[in-house]
């Protein structure tokens, strides 16, 4: 079996099924799935972290957006199990609605669309400083609200109810377009009572931090100090509370227990010399070992060696 220098995560509950692979351990709890990262995600408050490849893979484990791309470019139910357009003739308006499964967050308090609701206008939020508002531009009354004109309440959203949500465009929108957007991630509902209790530190800390996904965050370790050589990791588990449908055990879907994310470990710090990348030589060692499945970094030198007998996506 060829190792995988880079995979999709969102895709490892089909890749893990064997736990025999290099960098897997197998417990009576299922696969422990060790890998490093380079970038570690100080916040993974989805409305507001940059996009990057690393965090954006660790954001897709622990959030469900309403819906998402399959390998062939399509769009795929995910927390919405289906979409319709409308036009109000009353109001002259276009619309579209999303259905939203049962599921729960990992405190089990169930997902409901004043989630998605919350999500989308704290994002659109003057206070907010959110990359990602452009996404929901064409939402009745955002662009207002965003440049400060308008208020929330001017925003075309509502929670029909716990499983409906509807979104009243400004004008008529592409529907389609729409329904591929919104599997951006960064998109994901968000709990407000969390947000209002905590602040901002709900995404920095494991103790606070509630998740939709197929995994939540058990641990965040990160040295206190920058140059610091204590061991950085953050450490998945999986969400006992996540469900795709209400007849479906959840063994049939998230596989891996525990994936565990090194970043720095000890005395192998990050140092550019004559020798190379440190941390990626020691971390290039242990994944030809079989002590991690998953390498997202890798120096020139290390990819020479690999080149040609090994997969790098």
């Amino acid at each position: 079996m060829k190792k995988i220098l880079s995979l999709v995560l969102c895709l490892m509950f089909c890749v893990l099924a064997l736990a025999g692979c290099g960098g897997l351990k197998e417990d009576e709890k299922g696969a422990n799935v060790y890998m490093f990262l380079s970038a570690y995600p100080h916040s993974l408050d989805p409305a507001i972290i940059q996009h990057n490849s690393d965090v954006d893979q660790i954001l897709s484990l622990i959030f469900e957006p309403l819906t998402r791309i399959d390998e062939d470019g399509k769009v795929q139910p995910a927390l919405a199990t289906e979409w319709y357009s409308q036009y109000d003739e009353i109001y002259q308006v276009h619309k579209m609605y999303f259905v939203l499964k049962n599921t729960a967050w990992s405190d089990n308090r169930a997902v409901s669309a004043d989630d998605v609701v919350y999500a989308w206008s704290r994002i659109l939020s003057p206070e907010t400083d959110s990359p990602y508002a452009s996404l929901l531009s064409g939402i009745k009354g955002a662009r207002m609200v965003k440049s400060g004109v308008g208020t929330i309440d001017d925003l075309g959203l509502a929670a029909v109810n716990s499983t409906l949500l509807e979104v009243t465009f400004e004008y008529d929108y592409n529907s389609e377009l729409f329904a591929e957007q919104v599997a951006n991630v960064h998109l994901s509902p968000c709990r407000e009572d969390v947000v209002t209790r905590v602040g901002a530190a709900w995404a920095s800390d494991a103790a606070d931090m509630v998740c939709n996904g197929p995994f939540r965050v058990q641990s965040m370790d990160m040295p206190e100090e920058k140059n610091d050589d204590s061991e950085c990791k953050l450490v998945l588990e999986r969400n006992s509370c996540y469900l795709r449908e209400a007849d479906d055990e959840l063994d049939e879907f998230v596989t891996p227990y525990r994936i565990t994310c090194y970043y720095n470990e000890g005395q192998y710090k990050y140092y550019e010399g004559e020798g190379g990348n440190t941390q990626g030589v020691f971390q290039a060692s242990r994944f030809m070992n079989g002590d991690i499945y998953y390498l997202s970094y890798f120096e020139p030198q290390t990819y020479q060696y690999f080149k040609g007998e090994d997969e790098i996506e």
